[in-house]
């Protein structure tokens, strides 16, 4: 009887280990599971501020780049015009040489050449 006893002693004690490290394995791994998701929450956070830094950075070297257009676009517009400005100044000092010799020319011959200097004025003028 008291072998018996015991015996049954035995198996509630292995019954209750038993549940025991049942439960602290079940603990066990719900904190694991809470902590990788904890963890994996993390990642996703600085994952998503790395995206968002990474866009920010593309918005502005946008930003940047149409900048650096338009100064460019100025400084070939003001190039262009000056070029202009230069091509009609010199039209029209083509166009002063040329009469001042027609005048010279006038002086000598008369009217015939005040026709050379329209003509030196079309000339010019269609050179340019």
């Amino acid at each position: 009887a008291m072998r018996a006893g015991a015996e049954e002693r035995a198996r509630k004690e292995a019954a209750k280990a038993k549940a025991a490290a049942e439960t602290k394995a079940k603990e066990q791994a719900k904190a694991r599971a809470e902590f990788k998701a904890r963890e994996d929450a993390k990642v996703e956070k600085l994952r998503q501020a790395a995206a968002k830094k990474e866009a920010e950075a593309a918005r502005e070297t946008e930003r940047k780049s149409k900048r650096a257009q338009k100064a460019a676009a100025k400084v070939e517009a003001k190039v262009e015009a000056k070029a202009e400005a230069k091509a009609e100044v010199s039209v029209e000092e083509r166009v002063e040489e040329r009469a001042e010799e027609s005048d010279v020319a006038d002086d000598v011959g008369g009217d015939r050449m005040s026709s050379t200097r329209e003509a030196a004025a079309a000339e010019a003028a269609a050179a340019a």
